[in-house]
């Protein structure tokens, strides 16, 4: 089968068949993070989705790239709850329990891959404690 090759750039190259595309990635022109689209324009498919290809070419300057690492649920969870203690800072309730599973959601969170949502889901839930404060000496302070 017959391809055309597009680059991370966009540029095209082609018609090439099977064994030439061997050859380009056996020379370090070819990289896994190259299209192939089939000449009827059908079918693309990435160049590390065909491993042959490449299975032979070690130091490649194409490594494969990494997978995204996977995150957790814990910062993202974190910071929703929170923002929702703040906001919720007046009913003095809500904000002491979510308050509380905001910060231990957000220790939870730092020691996996959430480290920026889960600091940020401790420090809302820290300023909503210090907001329950003020809101609880406002209305002793009303009285």
């Amino acid at each position: 089968m017959d391809y055309t090759v597009i680059d991370p750039s966009g540029q095209r190259y082609g018609p090439v068949d099977e064994a030439e595309l061997k050859q380009w990635a056996a020379e370090g022109r070819l990289g896994p993070t190259f299209l192939l689209e089939s000449l009827d324009g059908e079918t693309v498919v990435a160049g590390d989705a065909l491993p042959e290809m490449f299975e032979n070419l070690r130091g490649s300057p194409y490594p494969k790239a990494d997978p995204e690492p996977t995150r957790s649920r814990y910062g993202i969870v974190s910071l929703t709850a929170g923002v929702v203690a703040i906001l919720t800072v007046w009913t003095i309730i809500v904000p002491l329990f979510l308050g509380m599973f905001a910060i231990l959601c957000g220790i939870i969170g730092n020691k996996h891959k959430d480290r920026a949502l889960a600091i940020t889901g401790i420090v809302l839930g820290v300023l909503s404690y210090f907001g329950l404060v003020g809101v609880v000496l406002l209305v002793m302070a009303g009285d």
